[in-house]
């Protein structure tokens, strides 16, 4: 009797201890969950069946602009206010397709405009899956079309350039988006994601007007679009389950782009400007997510410009959200 009343008693000791136990030693995870980064596209298709939704919120002052020899002149301040949703839906366990749907209300000096931006629809392809312990990374593969939804040319003059949101070309364009997991410790994961993408034909739309490419009242003709290079260079890290850091390094290369036609006569009686030379623009974006679960966190961070050439200086705060079912 003796020895079962110890035993009792030792199991009351044991189940009094073990969530004191637990908390000062949660178990051990070995899925990490992430949200982000903010920019980077995803490396991994969605499942067969699953869809993701993510919701952003762009607030953006652009208040300057990078010159042609990288130097920097200030600017009357434009605001924008960005909402979209990107939406990922999996198609077979190795094809996706993704819409980004963009609104955006824009002020400057006094005038404003909300108008529908250009929206890109994907077809991912899953070509590599990440190997555990190997150095296979994902790579995921998309096939992107833009289609010029936002407004481009007989702009207002009095709107002060505000209801320009779009370039009016019809845009196809590859990605190649890679990332791999990496385990730094026992509950610490560092995921490497790098991305490149170019759009590899745009359509010569006609302006008339002033346009989203300058030009004044009176022009008309045809601008050729610069092909476009995108470069990412992302990142994640786990600091616990639930919190994160992470942060995208993006690169933009614009070639020059080329116009036929009028060019017309500015109120000065200058010929007017329409499209731009080459440009480029390094911006930096770190952020900080919060993972409720495998399928569901938030992440919220900035992004802002580190160094250009004739390309706009801006600051943006940004809030999304990730829900997959």
């Amino acid at each position: 009797m003796a020895f079962y009343e110890t035993l009792q008693t030792m199991k009351k000791v044991v189940l009094f201890l073990l969530p004191l136990f637990l908390w000062a030693h949660p178990p051990t995870w070995t899925t990490p969950w992430f949200t982000g980064p903010l920019l980077a596209p995803s490396a991994s298709t969605s499942p067969r069946g699953v869809v993701t939704w993510q919701p952003y919120l762009f607030v953006t002052n652009s208040y300057g602009v990078f010159t042609q020899d990288w130097g920097r002149e200030k600017t009357p301040n434009t605001w924008v206010i960005q909402p979209l949703v990107d939406v990922t839906y999996g198609l077979t366990p190795f094809m996706d397709i993704e819409a980004t749907p963009v609104f955006s209300y824009t002020l400057r000096e006094g005038s404003s405009a909300v108008r529908m931006n250009d929206t890109p629809l994907f077809i991912g392809f899953q070509v590599l899956r990440d190997q555990e312990g190997g150095w296979m990374p994902d790579l995921r593969i998309t096939l992107q079309q833009l289609f010029p939804l936002g407004q481009y040319d007989h702009l207002n003059p009095k709107k002060k350039g505000t209801d320009g949101s779009g370039k009016g070309s019809y845009r196809t364009g590859i990605n190649f988006n890679f990332q791999k997991i990496f385990k730094i410790a026992e509950e610490h994961y560092f995921r490497l994601r790098t991305s490149c993408g170019t759009f590899f034909y745009s359509s010569p739309p006609h302006i008339q007007g002033l346009s989203s490419y300058g030009g004044a009242s009176d022009t008309n003709g045809k601008i050729y679009p610069g092909e476009r290079f995108d470069l990412f260079v992302s990142g994640e890290y786990t600091i616990t389950h639930q919190w994160g850091f992470a942060f995208d390094t993006l690169y933009v290369l614009e070639l020059k782009d080329r116009f036929t036609g009028k060019r017309g006569t500015t109120s000065k009686g200058k010929v007017a400007r329409v499209g731009e030379s080459i440009r480029q623009q390094i911006s930096f974006a770190p952020a900080v997510e919060y993972n409720f679960s495998e399928n569901f966190g938030i992440i919220g961070g900035a992004w802002f410009t580190l160094a250009g050439q004739n390309a706009p200086q801006f600051f943006t705060g940004t809030l999304s959200a990730v829900i997959s079912y």
